[in-house]
């Protein structure tokens, strides 16, 4: 059983929830926390409630991994339709345990200061539907060979830097953004691999600025000419 604490806030309204969110010791309930509406919500303090963190609509704000749960293997993350968005300053970890499902709605991964950075270590549910969203100018990294959804989903990176691989299925779509940077980074030889259709690839910032490979190890795939570029980025 689990008990749901919904947020809804109204579009442009920041609210914080400053106590701490428990289990219902006793009672046999785990606590989930469901964020709808479209504006931005930020619960504070350490909570230690195990239950899935859900946001379905504008932004879930976080500045520590503990503002989220405990960390359990039951505390685990869905995006469907909503942002999950880092506000702090330095590095923080998700832990392995808490993977990420994408619903059909899809979902945003955001680090929203500069020099912060976001790592999933528990990486994308290989179930997932839905497409990916990076936003915010700060870094967020996903495990290398991260993949889902048979590799028909399609990544966005909006602004700052996405870091991750995509498995041998790939994806079907890569989208970069003028102020985003896509930074390929995997432990073997992959091959990047995305759908065929026209505009597989759109770069607004131009290819120099917007894709790495830091390794060098990584070779694209494509059964036919699927790149196009912005007119900002002639």
């Amino acid at each position: 059983t689990s008990f749901q604490e919904r947020w809804g806030i109204a579009r442009g309204v920041m609210a914080r929830c400053g106590a701490g969110i428990q289990d219902k010791v006793g009672m046999g309930q785990a606590v989930s926390l469901t964020k709808i509406g479209s504006g931005t919500q930020t619960p504070g303090g350490v909570n230690t409630f195990s239950g899935v963190v859900s946001a379905n609509g504008g932004r879930l704000a976080f500045a520590t991994s503990a503002n989220l749960g405990d960390g359990s293997g039951s505390n685990t993350i869905t995006l469907d339709g909503g942002a999950l968005a880092y506000t702090g300053a330095g590095g923080v970890d998700l832990t392995v345990n808490r993977v990420v499902e994408i619903a059909a709605a899809g979902g945003t991964l955001e680090a929203s200061g500069s020099t912060g950075a976001l790592t999933v270590s528990g990486g994308i549910s290989f179930g997932s539907t839905g497409n990916l969203t990076k936003a915010g100018p700060g870094t967020v990294i996903l495990p290398a060979g991260t993949g889902w959804n048979g590799g028909a989903n399609s990544v966005t990176v909006s602004d700052g830097t996405l870091r991750a691989g995509f498995g041998t299925a790939g994806i079907g779509k890569l989208t970069v953004g003028a102020t985003g940077n896509m930074d390929f980074r995997d432990s073997a030889t992959e091959t990047l691999t995305l759908g065929t259709g026209a505009g597989a690839i759109t770069l607004t910032g131009g290819l120099g600025s917007a894709l790495s490979w830091t390794r060098r190890r990584m070779t694209g795939s494509s059964s036919r000419p699927a790149a196009r570029r912005s007119p900002a980025a002639r």
